[in-house]
């Protein structure tokens, strides 16, 4: 059987190249981020943004 972790993170503070790296690393069925990313209103908005993909 093939079992995948669930990742659980904390606030990474912006730093997405880390949580970039975590998921990578331990490929992850599951990702439950349990903070703000690091994002404000109207700060750094448009790098949460930019991070999901869309089809």
């Amino acid at each position: 059987m093939n079992r995948r972790p669930i990742l659980i993170i904390g606030d990474i503070h912006g730093y997405f190249t880390v949580l970039d790296a975590f998921i990578k690393r331990f490929e992850p069925q599951l990702v439950l981020q349990c903070g703000d990313f690091g994002i404000w209103p109207g700060r750094n908005v448009e790098r949460l943004a930019s991070g999901f993909k869309t089809e």
